[in-house]
């Protein structure tokens, strides 16, 4: 039994009448309702059907003859001078005795008069669409006449298939007309899912993409698209979680290491960063190379020291003067690193009048101040902070990366973001992967908004099974936004997580497959409404399918 409640959503659905709150409702309901889904799978059929029909223009007088057949009184043995003026009313009959007819009642004469009204109705229609008799039906594609059969006038709108020079062309190649004849082609051609589909700019596109269609044939891609756990996340926040899925970094971390992923989003110490934006915009805007640093161990270990955070999140110009080239060329060399090893004082570093000359410098003079003057000896001396300037990574940076790095450094926000043994676990030795999701607006809204949805897709097997799937992530790389627009199409999950085998049937055949890729012109082909048409009416798709070879020629 479906409650009138979704059977009224199932109709607005169908005709696009509603809205994405509605559809993901629905969605949640026929997943779990089998009846739901069958009425739902007929009235997009059925929609389909009623959307190839042809509009036909009524004829300029049709109103006049419908209501020229509606006069009651002829088909009822009643003339006008039978009824008194009192018993007539204007646009009808009414109830009266008339000499030597059977009396009628009001209700009576208007079901006589409905039922030839109907008639008459039909008979117009019937007649305005009949086919002028001396219609042309004769045309040529390469110099050779369309066959007599397909332009008997039964296909009409259709016919542009054949008159499209693009169409011409592809007809000629013997690959696509192998396809076009195969089952598993016209089986798919005849699915009012994958019909609805095609009006998908995007999904469009990915039909010509060799990564995507060997992805479709897969069963676990297929699977997730039904699962329950995945449902529901996109039910939630279907734009946030399919940006978050074409996120090439989430589908690394969630293959490679789910349930450390989870635990760290879950982490209090994640909770904390992402209320602090600035922070988090400066670790978005970080250049790869800069961020390829925070993996570094010694750069960890220098970032968890008191001493650098005691510095580095007091004072600003401590960001500026990591990044100055005099201190990184001083630090290289031997003689000053051992000087600075050495240093009990500020006054025993000055002795280079290099370094003296840097501290006199107005953006460093707090520095050189009795307060910060000793943590800075003492910094400037750790082996760590030698170690990373003299990395050949930092030295490599470019004067601008070097002062975002320093100054992410320094933010008290990512310190103690980074010092979080969760975080550190994630990051490991390449936080690139990590720190490329927030530079992703979409993938930290759906992470930030649903964390303990995450840590359940990161314990569903078939989710993390595709996000480690080399074919999945390749689809990703070829087409991330097409991929992303898919994963949040009511219509694809529902044609995909339906258990829908028509594509799967074509992609599993790799001949097909390679038939589907050899002309990009066939996807626009497979969208045509023409085509459409022909392919799902057997009549039709018979006489196409005689007439193809002969056109082609």
């Amino acid at each position: 039994m479906i409650p009138d409640k979704f059977i009224n959503l199932i109709h607005r659905v169908v005709f696009n009448e509603a809205s994405d709150k509605e559809r993901q409702e629905l969605e949640a309901f026929i997943t779990q309702n089998r009846e739901g889904r069958n009425l739902y799978d007929d009235l997009v059929m059925m929609s389909q059907m009623l959307t190839s029909v042809p509009q036909v223009a009524p004829p300029p007088n049709l109103k006049k003859r419908i209501m020229n057949v509606v006069d009651a009184r002829k088909h009822v043995g009643v003339s006008g001078k039978d009824v008194s003026t009192s018993e007539r009313k204007r646009g009808g009959i009414v109830v009266g005795d008339v000499p030597g007819k059977r009396g009628f009642s009001r209700r009576t004469g208007w079901l006589i008069g409905g039922g030839v009204a109907i008639i008459a109705i039909v008979l117009v229609i019937a007649f305005t669409n009949q086919q002028p008799a001396n219609q042309d039906t004769r045309g040529t594609i390469g110099g050779a006449e369309k066959a007599a059969k397909y332009r008997s006038g039964q296909i009409g709108e259709a016919d542009v298939i054949l008159e499209n020079p693009e169409f011409q062309q592809l007809l000629q190649d013997d690959k696509v007309q192998d396809l076009v004849r195969s089952p598993e082609f016209q089986k798919l051609m005849s699915d009012a899912a994958f019909v609805a589909l095609l009006d998908n700019a995007a999904f469009v596109a990915l039909l010509s993409d060799e990564k995507f269609l060997a992805l479709a044939g897969e069963a676990k891609f297929t699977d997730l698209m039904s699962d329950a756990k995945y449902a529901q996340a996109m039910q939630s926040q279907s734009s946030q979680m399919a940006a978050l899925m074409a996120e090439e970094s989430f589908a690394e971390l969630m293959g490679s290491m789910p349930k450390q992923f989870a635990e760290a989003l879950n982490d209090q110490a994640f909770a904390a960063f992402m209320a602090q934006p600035k922070a988090a915009a400066r670790l978005a805007a970080m250049p790869k190379q800069a961020a390829e640093m925070l993996g570094d161990r010694a750069v960890q270990k220098l970032m968890s020291s008191a001493t650098f955070q005691a510095l580095a999140a007091s004072e600003p110009s401590f960001a500026a003067l990591m990044s100055e080239p005099q201190l990184i060329q001083l630090m290289s060399e031997e003689k000053f690193a051992a000087l600075a090893s050495s240093a009990k004082k500020l006054a025993d570093l000055n002795s280079d009048d290099r370094f003296a000359q840097l501290m006199s410098q107005p953006n460093y003079a707090a520095l050189a101040s009795a307060a910060k003057a000793p943590q800075l000896v003492k910094l400037l001396g750790s082996s760590d902070f030698q170690a990373l300037m003299l990395s050949s990574s930092y030295k490599q940076m470019a004067g601008s990366q070097a002062k975002q790095f320093a100054e992410v450094i320094g933010d008290r926000a990512v310190l103690a973001f980074m010092d979080a043994p969760k975080i550190q676990a994630v990051m490991g030795d390449r936080p690139w992967k990590f720190l490329r999701l927030f530079a992703n607006p979409n993938a930290m809204a759906a992470i930030s908004m649903a964390p303990k949805l995450v840590s359940e897709l990161a314990n569903d097997p078939k989710f993390v099974a595709l996000m480690n799937d080399p074919t999945y992530r390749a689809a990703l790389a070829s087409h991330q936004a097409q991929m992303g627009e898919m994963l949040s199409n009511f219509k694809f999950r529902e044609f995909l997580g339906s258990h829908n085998t028509s594509l799967m049937t074509l992609m599993d055949n790799p001949k097909l497959r390679a038939e589907m890729l050899s002309q990009q012109g066939l996807p626009a082909m497979m969208a045509d409404r023409a085509f459409i048409q022909v392919m799902s009416q057997p009549k039709l798709r018979e006489q196409f399918l005689d007439a193809m070879p002969k056109v082609a020629r």
